[in-house]
């Protein structure tokens, strides 16, 4: 029997298995869409694609052929280490001397029949390779190709996008979904990668079973124990860790949509002889297993059990996979804007990943977001670049003084949501053109704070209790140049001046008139307070902050 950290890390080398030929068909297919994009005639393109079909063919097989060798190699060397880990493992249960592994001539016979179908499946898979082209469908490679070289191609030649769009958009569902395994006859498709690791963690679960029942007999057991680990999943939870005569262990097993041993997941199950061998675990700590899972973490202000939190952080290595792809498909392509896209793209779920895996208390797993042909080089420009863009960008909107880094822009976003939403907020006012840049995010946030604690919970006038401030306060408070709304609008340019905060502590709290109730175009209610340098309005259902304008004399 495998455990379910061996399981775990036999699924993670299984998965890697075809990145060499991942690796270089995201780069070849990417590079020669780029190809087809430069044509300037129909003519000179048809004439491209009909010599560079057939080459690519020959030169596709070949590198393929290349590559699935050292793959299959792979596969047979992760065969044999994994049915003498379990053999060994299943002989430790019974204290008697077993035939060595090497020389146990029925297990061999087990492991070279589990090797020959899965060279067989291997070469299965890689004979229906495809992926999804730019119109969203999965079609065989050499189709897919053609239609994603024809999409940027027309796409340039009618003037429909520009070169960089074309090539873009016509490697975005490469770039995001990969390279599939498809079934002609039904239809269904599956990611290169799940479709290898399927194909290899079934006939190495097949292959364990095998073994174990060859001990099972072998030792005269007359039962089975399943594994157990914590953070289980739902469907197997109440039946790990507990011991099943043959037959209960048949019925149970044939009766589950995911049999103990497929190794599609943690589990898997060893011989016993009832009575004798006792079980791994007690129920006290089976029954630990299980509220510790449901108490689980929270994060974000949601709750997870300890298997969901693993199920987010798989997630979140898939879409660090998929940028990636995305960051070598640019490359490859030579689109300068889409790598830096993609590079900015990374950091930022490289940098979510770290932060979620240390909040929730799970390891972090590196090597499962893991893209051939994305090493240290690719790693370390995505970084650079992402350093670059924060510091132009935070010095565009008069953030650098205050949060200089990138990491600390991270720190803020991760540890402090309410800073982090009022960040996010100046941001979106400067950039929209409410507010000058030359304001900072110091004054933004110094401003803010000093309406929550000398005017925020406190009664107005009319007896309203002040409960917050919609966005749109803040950028009345601060003052406008130049409206953006009515210049987009080619409207008469107005000038919003600023308004004190004392000035506004006046208008609420000692106005010289409060009028009666509005109903406002949105269909809300406000009220105004007319102090003796500004008029204030709030809505007095929300006790919210809706503008401040400085008082014209004589109103």
């Amino acid at each position: 029997m495998l455990t379910p950290s061996q399981i775990n890390a036999l699924s993670e080398l299984s998965q890697q298995a075809m990145q060499p030929v991942v690796d270089f068909l995201l780069g070849d297919i990417s590079r020669r869409i780029a190809e087809a994009g430069q044509f300037t005639s129909s003519a000179a393109y048809q004439i491209w694609r009909a010599q560079a079909l057939g080459v690519d063919r020959k030169t596709i097989e070949k590198e393929l052929q290349k590559r699935l060798k050292v793959s299959k190699k792979e596969l047979k060397k992760l065969l044999r280490q994994s049915a003498e880990v379990g053999y060994n493992f299943d002989m430790k249960g019974f204290g008697k001397k077993a035939i060595p592994f090497a020389e146990n001539t029925s297990l061999q016979q087990i492991i070279d029949a589990a090797v020959k179908l899965a060279d067989k499946d291997f070469k299965n898979i890689t004979q229906t390779l495809g992926f999804c082209d730019p119109y969203g469908n999965f079609k065989e490679y050499t189709e897919a190709y053609i239609s994603s070289c024809d999409y940027a191609f027309n796409q340039v030649i009618t003037g429909a996008t520009d070169y960089n769009t074309a090539i873009r958009n016509a490697t975005k569902n490469l770039a995001d979904k990969g390279i599939h395994t498809i079934n002609y006859e039904s239809g269904v498709h599956t990611s290169l990668e799940a479709a290898v690791r399927r194909n290899i963690m079934g006939g190495l679960g097949l292959m364990q079973e095998q073994i174990s029942q060859q001990n099972h007999d072998t030792f005269g057991a007359n039962g089975w124990e399943i594994s157990a680990h914590a953070a289980s999943a739902p469907d197997h939870e109440d039946i790990q860790g507990k011991q099943y005569t043959d037959k209960e262990y048949e019925e149970l097993n044939n009766s589950l949509v995911r049999r103990i041993g497929t190794l599609h997941c943690g589990h898997a199950a060893f011989p016993v002889i009832i009575g004798v061998n006792e079980p791994q675990y007690t129920p006290e700590q089976l029954e630990k297993f299980k509220e510790d899972n449901k108490k689980g973490v929270t994060y974000n202000g949601r709750h997870y059990t300890v298997y969901e939190a693993t199920q987010k952080q798989r997630q979140i290595e898939r879409a660090i996979r998929c940028q990636k792809r995305r960051v070598l498909s640019a490359e490859k392509r030579g689109d300068k804007d889409g790598l830096l896209t993609s590079q900015i793209k990374l950091r930022r779920l490289n940098e979510e990943y770290g932060r979620y895996s240390n909040a929730v208390g799970l390891p972090t797993q590196r090597e499962r977001a893991q893209v051939g042909g994305f090493g240290k080089r690719q790693a370390a420009q995505a970084t650079g670049a992402a350093n670059k863009y924060y510091n132009e960008w935070s010095k565009s909107i008069g953030l650098n003084n205050s949060v200089k880094t990138l990491d600390k822009y991270y720190d803020i976003k991760y540890t402090t949501p309410p800073r982090y939403e009022l960040l996010e907020q100046y941001a979106k006012d400067v950039e929209a053109g409410w507010i000058s840049p030359l304001s900072g995010f110091d004054n933004y946030e110094e401003l803010y704070n000093r309406i929550q604690n000398e005017i925020d919970g406190k009664t107005a006038a009319n007896g309203t209790v002040i409960q917050g401030q919609v966005p749109h306060f803040m950028q009345r408070l601060i003052g406008t140049m130049v409206d953006p709304e009515k210049k987009k609008k080619d409207l008469q340019i107005i000038r919003r001046s600023g308004v004190d905060i004392d000035d506004i502590s006046n208008a609420l709290f000692n106005p010289e008139k409060v009028d009666p109730p509005q109903k406002r175009p949105s269909g809300e209610i406000s009220v105004r307070f007319i102090g003796e340098r500004c008029i204030v309005t709030i809505n007095p259902n929300t006790g919210k902050l809706i503008q401040t304008n400085p008082r014209k004399k004589g109103k």
